[in-house]
């Protein structure tokens, strides 16, 4: 197995065919095909399925083709630090818990694509889970999420430190009361979700009935929610001071801050302890510390 047989490799599984992956490559069919087979035959496991339409990966390929990615990306980047003398360029791809990306990233994704635009920066969303096991997976290279996170394969930096809040509607005084009494509804995010997380500890901690629940994929859905009166949530307290949120929601949503230790969670950026460090993950590092 070499860099090329994976360059190889990684072709076959974007373009889903031989034929096309040897047009990308300016190679023939059958050094494709052999490539392949050699690299099924050395790892011996089959990498691809074949059908009338071309090829899509096996499970093993899709286990495979993270590690052929970050080769390639290791060799461009070996290649532009010689090249371009040291400057951070290539690809950088990271990963977010919503609320992080709208509340956080972008006066610092900003900030870090005008001091690096030789950088492709992208930027994934997904659950703590989620994004932590895309970083294992090395699918990502790090990865903002609600923390503390303890992983013996994890790096964590501590980066923000957030308030959390419980979102009520308007005509809720007493939080405590209302979310004791009877059995209001959780408007949350889905499984997976630090702030549901740390709601139903909450919850539980003041012994409060098992709520119902009510699940959105988006802000806008659980804070809509949440001013029509169906429900409530938990939510770091930033959202509620931007100009927007104010304009829309200031006078249907009431904000009640957690205390103690209790309302704080921190976001931490974790990413492989083990993985090559980039020179635009450096950079990247850098303008977080």
């Amino acid at each position: 197995m070499d860099a090329e047989d994976l360059r190889v490799f990684e072709a076959v599984a974007r373009s889903g065919g031989i034929t096309r992956a040897s047009e990308i490559l300016h190679t023939v069919q059958s050094n494709v095909t052999s490539r392949i087979k050699r690299l099924e035959s050395e790892l011996g496991v089959q990498l691809f399925r074949r059908h009338k339409r071309g090829v899509s990966l096996t499970r093993a390929g899709e286990q495979l083709m993270p590690y052929a990615e970050r080769v390639q990306q290791l060799l461009a980047e070996i290649k532009n630090s010689f090249v371009r003398g040291g400057v951070p360029s290539g690809r950088l791809k990271i990963g977010s818990i919503e609320t992080t990306t709208g509340l956080r990233l972008p006066p610092l994704l900003s900030r870090y694509g005008a001091l690096h635009p030789q950088v492709d920066l992208s930027l994934a969303s997904g659950t703590p889970l989620e994004l932590i096991n895309a970083v294992l997976d090395h699918t990502i290279e790090g990865a903002f999420v609600a923390g503390p996170v303890d992983h013996p394969k994890l790096l964590s930096m501590p980066v923000f430190l957030e308030t959390l809040a419980f979102y009520t509607p308007a005509s809720i005084t007493n939080v405590r009361r209302y979310v004791t009494q009877g059995s209001p509804k959780i408007v949350v995010f889905r499984e997976g979700c630090s702030f549901r997380d740390k709601l139903q500890t909450v919850l539980g901690l003041w012994s409060a009935q098992q709520p119902r629940v009510s699940e959105f994929a988006s802000m806008d859905g659980i804070l809509g929610c949440v001013a029509a009166g169906l429900g409530f949530t938990l939510l770091p307290v930033a959202i509620s001071e931007s100009a927007s949120f104010k304009a829309r929601w200031g006078k249907q949503i009431a904000i009640h801050p957690l205390p103690g230790k209790v309302g704080l969670m921190p976001t931490v950026f974790v990413r492989r302890s083990d993985a090559f460090t980039s020179g635009a993950m450096s950079a990247f590092l850098s303008l977080l510390s």
